[in-house]
């Protein structure tokens, strides 16, 4: 069975916030291949965090445009992927799920960086580190809140 998910992209140079339905690959896992795929799209690297949503875009054809992410009561889970120039975590991703006895969400990620979030859903982890989407992007810095530090890769 399908699950439906929204994705919104906010903050991203050039872009109006952005509501796109997606009828499969709505749960995490899926989530991680799709926003992965995105990310490494030919030209999401070169442009920066603006060519993650070009990338998505275009790995994600078949995604509907809503106004707004409300417009969905049938989605099971709804991202929400913010950029924040300057920010000390740059791309952050937060994730909730539709609670099974009643209409509201369930928070099911926290914000975190999006490399984090392919790393901890990604179906074939663990997976390398992605290359960062902007040059100002912290990566492992220690001085960073938890959520934007890259995690130590166990052997």
């Amino acid at each position: 069975m399908a699950t439906g998910a929204v994705f919104s992209f906010l903050g991203f140079p050039g872009w109006a916030p952005l509501h796109l339905w997606l009828p499969h690959d709505g749960y995490p896992a899926g989530a991680a291949l799709v926003l992965a795929a995105a990310a490494k799209d030919r030209g999401a690297a070169a442009v920066g965090a603006a060519g993650l949503l070009s990338g998505f875009l275009r790995c994600a054809r078949q995604g509907e445009p809503l106004a707004s992410p409300v417009l969905c009561p049938t989605c099971a889970y709804r991202y929400l992927i913010v950029y924040r120039e300057g920010g000390d975590c740059p791309l952050r991703i937060s994730a909730w799920g539709r609670e099974q006895d009643g209409p509201g969400w369930s928070r099911r990620c926290a914000p975190m960086a999006l490399e984090g979030f392919l790393r901890r859903f990604h179906p074939s982890r663990p997976m390398p580190a992605p290359e960062p989407l902007s040059a100002g992007h912290a990566g492992g810095r220690a001085d960073l809140p938890a959520g934007c530090r890259r995690p130590a890769v166990e052997a």
